[in-house]
Order: structure tokens, then C-alpha cells, then sequence
């Protein structure tokens, strides 16, 4: 789904009624969508912009769902002028990790790689950290 944000597909394998901890990470800081789509939007939240540029930690940045304990979201918060510059951070890899310990399965919204070829070389920071 070329350019759409990801939940309209992933939202429906979590349901209220499921045990696995699970969250959701808008990381599109250019066109960001997932705030949009889950009435996060309008800046009122801070986001993963906010952690990556070191203002605030993730607990902070968390968005529990209201009906649902174990979903929870991260808004992209406001949007940066180095959008390409916080994603390649080590903050970005340190997040991963810091998620990997709270949740079972981490739902990245990101922008597209070709659209975003700055972003590339964080790719395989992210994807290999155990």
C-alpha cells in the first residue's frame, strides 16, 4: 500500500480481547499519517520526534489506547526540521530496544526507503539489534 499509513491493515489483528502487547510507532516525521488515523493529530502529543531529539523519554511519548490496555501508541510528535537526522540516530536503535522489553510485537510506520534514502543507513542498526 504504496504512501498509506500501515494501521488500516495491522489494526485488525489486535483486538481488545487479545493478551499480546503491542504498539504502534508512527516514525513517517515528513508526512506523518498514524496520528491522523488514530485522532492523534493537531500536536496536542508528544512523539517519537520529541524522544529522538532527546526532550522527552518514551514512557512520555506513549499514547495507551482508551479501550485497550494492551495497545498502546506513539504519535509522531511535532514535525522536525532533520526529520533524516533523528531517524539515523542511535536514539532511534535505543527506542527499539527499549520497546523490545515492553512489547511483544513493535509496529513501525515509516517513511518510504526510496523516498527517505538518508534513512537507509539506520535500517540495519534497527532490524539486526537483538
Amino acid at each position: 500500500m504504496k504512501g498509506k499509513p500501515l494501521p488500516p491493515r495491522t489494526l485488525p489483528l489486535h483486538s481488545p480481547s487479545s493478551a499480546i502487547k503491542t504498539v504502534l510507532v508512527d516514525a513517517d516525521l515528513r508526512k506523518p499519517g498514524v496520528g491522523r488515523l488514530l485522532n492523534l493529530a493537531g500536536g496536542k502529543y508528544a512523539g517519537l520526534s520529541s524522544y529522538l531529539a532527546g526532550v522527552s523519554s518514551l514512557d512520555l511519548v506513549s499514547v495507551p489506547h482508551p479501550n485497550d490496555s494492551q495497545f498502546s501508541r506513539h504519535p509522531h510528535g511535532a514535525s522536525p526540521p532533520n526529520p533524516a537526522d533523528l531517524l539515523s540516530s542511535h536514539k532511534l536503535v535505543e527506542a527499539i530496544a527499549e520497546l523490545r522489553t515492553k512489547f511483544k510485537f513493535i509496529v513501525i510506520d515509516s517513511p518510504p526507503i526510496m523516498a527517505a534514502a538518508a534513512n537507509t543507513s539506520s535500517t540495519p542498526s534497527v532490524c539486526t539489534e537483538k
